[in-house]
C-alpha cells in the first residue's frame, strides 16, 4: 500500500484518503485482494475501498443502532467493531445484534418514562407524520441550573469555535441537547405528565431526542369538553401556506424598497451578511441576505463568517465610514480570485482588467513586485522565455550572450538581473503595467 501511494499513477485520486481506507482490512491478505480487484476495475476511490471493507450504507445503519444502544452494550452482548483509524466509518460485524441491543435500549426507555410519571411513551415513528408540527404540546417550568449553563456556555464556544473539526461541533451540540432536556425534565408537574406523554423520536444519525409534554388530540379534545361543559369549541381557522407565502413577498419588496433609501444601512446589512456563520440547511432564518463569497480567499482558507447577523449588523452599525469601507474590502479581497486553469487564458483578460485598472497604479505594482516569485518563474519556464525576459528587461547583447548558459546559470541570471528592472511576465501585467516590455 506504501508503495502505491508513492507511485503518482496508481491511485485515481486523493491517494491519502485511498490508504487511509485501506486501514479497515482485517489482513494484509484483504489489503491486496481489494487493491489488486480495484485496481484492475480502475476504482480505486477512497468510498469505494471503504465499501469493499464492509463500510456501506448498511454498516451505516448498524452504526446507528450502535449508538443508540452504546457501545458497551454492543460489546458485551457479543458484539465487535473494527475502528476507523482516521475518522468515524467504524465496521460494525454483527448488523442483528447491533439492531437488537438498540431495541431493547429503547424499549427500557419508553418504559423508564412511564414509569416515571407520563400517561403514554412512544417512539416517533410509530406516530402519524405531522405529530411533530399539529399536536400540542405543553410547556414546562425547568431550567438549567448554574452549573448546567456554565457547560452549556463552554460547549456553545467549541460549537462556534473558528476553524473547529465537525465532530466536535456535533459532539457539542448533541450534549447541549442532552442538557437542556435533563432540565426540561426537571419541570413537569404531576398534573402535567398525568394528562400528556413523551415521544422519543431518533435521527437519520442515530441521536435520540426526547420531547415532552406531548398531547394526544383525542386528549386534548376530552379536555376542552371537560373544561367546557359540552362539545369542544371548533378549531380556530388557519392560514394557508400559499397566503403565507404571499405575504412574506409582500414583507421582502417593502423591506427593498425601504434599504434602497438607506444606503449606508444596506451596505452594513450587505457586509454583515457575508460575516454572518452559516449552516447547510439554513432556511433564511440565520441570515435574511442570500449572499455569499466563493474566492480564492475562500478556498484557501476556508474562510466562512463566523458571527451571527444580529451582531455583526449592530457592530458594523457603530463603525465609522473608513472602518465600514476597510470590512468591506478585506470581505471583496477574500472573494476576488483570477486564476486560470489554460495558458491561454491571462488573470486580467476581459472583466478582471477592469478591479486591476481601477486600483491605484503604484499599489498595484508594489504588491504585484512582492508576490512574483522570479526562482520559480525562470526555473519552471523553458530557455527561450527566460531569454526574451533578458531581451526586454537588460538588453539585446546580454540576450545573446545568456543563450550559451546552461539551465542553472541562466535562471541565475535572470534572478538577479531580471526583476530589480520592474520588468514582469506578461500575464501579470496589467493596463497601468510600466516596466519594461
Amino acid at each position: 500500500m506504501l508503495e502505491a501511494w508513492r507511485s503518482p499513477d496508481v491511485f485515481v485520486q486523493d491517494a491519502y484518503d485511498c490508504v487511509r481506507a485501506f486501514t479497515l482490512a482485517k489482513s494484509i491478505a484483504d489489503q491486496e485482494r481489494v487493491f489488486n480487484t480495484l485496481k484492475k476495475e480502475r476504482r480505486l476511490f477512497a468510498h469505494v475501498i471503504r465499501s469493499n471493507f464492509g463500510a456501506n450504507q448498511t454498516n451505516n445503519e448498524a452504526a446507528k443502532w450502535v449508538k443508540i444502544a452504546g457501545e458497551e452494550r454492543y460489546l458485551a452482548a457479543g458484539g465487535a467493531i473494527t475502528r476507523d483509524l482516521f475518522g468515524g466509518q467504524h465496521i460494525i460485524a454483527d448488523h442483528a445484534l447491533a439492531e437488537k441491543v438498540a431495541t431493547e435500549a429503547l424499549s427500557e426507555q419508553l418504559q423508564a418514562l412511564k414509569t416515571a410519571g407520563w400517561s403514554w411513551a412512544a417512539f416517533g415513528d410509530s406516530l402519524p407524520n405531522n405529530w411533530n408540527y399539529n399536536w400540542t404540546k405543553l410547556t414546562p417550568t425547568g431550567k438549567p441550573d448554574k452549573a448546567e449553563a456554565k457547560r452549556i456556555k463552554q460547549l456553545q464556544a467549541i460549537v462556534d469555535k473558528p476553524g473547529g473539526t465537525y465532530e466536535a461541533q456535533q459532539d457539542a451540540e448533541q450534549e447541549i441537547d442532552t442538557i437542556k432536556q435533563a432540565a426540561e425534565a426537571r419541570g413537569w408537574s404531576a398534573d402535567q405528565m398525568a394528562g400528556a406523554g413523551a415521544v422519543v423520536a431518533i435521527n437519520h444519525n442515530g441521536e435520540i431526542n426526547t420531547v415532552y409534554g406531548v398531547v394526544e388530540p383525542k386528549a386534548a379534545k376530552a379536555a376542552e369538553r371537560a373544561a367546557s361543559g359540552g362539545p369542544a369549541d371548533k378549531k380556530a381557522p388557519a392560514l394557508s401556506n400559499a397566503i403565507a407565502n404571499r405575504l412574506s413577498v409582500t414583507a421582502t419588496l417593502a423591506t427593498r424598497a425601504a434599504l434602497l433609501e438607506e444606503p449606508r444601512m444596506g451596505m452594513v446589512a450587505l457586509l454583515a451578511a457575508f460575516l454572518t456563520k452559516r449552516y447547510s440547511y439554513d432556511s433564511g432564518e440565520t441570515c435574511p441576505l442570500r449572499v455569499r463569497t466563493e474566492g480564492m480567499g475562500q478556498h484557501q482558507s476556508n474562510a466562512q463568517g463566523e458571527e451571527k447577523f444580529g451582531d455583526a449588523l449592530a457592530r458594523l452599525s457603530a463603525m465609522d465610514d473608513a472602518a465600514l469601507f476597510r470590512v468591506g474590502a478585506m470581505i471583496a479581497a477574500q472573494a476576488l480570485d483570477l486564476t486560470v486553469q489554460t495558458a491561454e487564458k491571462r488573470p486580467f483578460a476581459k472583466a478582471a482588467g477592469a478591479i486591476a485598472a481601477a486600483i491605484d497604479p503604484k499599489r498595484l505594482d508594489v504588491e504585484m513586485r512582492k508576490s512574483f516569485d522570479a526562482q520559480d518563474y525562470f526555473q519552471s519556464v523553458s530557455k527561450p522565455f527566460a531569454i526574451a525576459a533578458i531581451k526586454a528587461a537588460v538588453n539585446a547583447d546580454e540576450a545573446k550572450k545568456a543563450e550559451n548558459l546552461k539551465k542553472a546559470e541562466l535562471v541565475a541570471y535572470c534572478v538577479t538581473n531580471v526583476p530589480g528592472t520592474g520588468w514582469l511576465p506578461p500575464e501579470l501585467r496589467n493596463e497601468n503595467y510600466a516596466g519594461p516590455m
